[in-house]
């Protein structure tokens, strides 16, 4: 599952009119899912259930304020029992 985030598109003005053929839509993807998005990734029955695995620190996640964000390389890795690249890094 990608995400992927369009921005605006501006029109650079050359002499006295707009060139349209610069309409290039810039694609930012990124490896991080919000709660929502994990629990649909991770093919939980709700959300509590996600937040439970989170309470128990059984998944891999980070918060930025209020909002948790969970990296797909690291639901990768925890749910093929590797653990998360993170807790082997903190086990060294």
């Amino acid at each position: 599952m990608k995400r992927k985030l369009q921005l605006a598109t501006a029109t650079v003005q050359e002499g006295q009119g707009a060139l349209d053929a610069a309409h290039r839509p810039l694609h930012v993807v990124s490896p991080y899912l919000t709660a929502a998005e994990a629990v649909v990734y991770l093919r939980l029955k709700s959300s509590s259930a996600l937040y439970w695995l989170v309470r128990e620190q059984a998944l891999p996640f980070c918060r930025r304020g209020r909002l948790y964000l969970f990296d797909t390389r690291e639901i990768d890795a925890w749910t093929h029992g590797h653990g998360s690249s993170v807790e082997r890094s903190r086990a060294r």
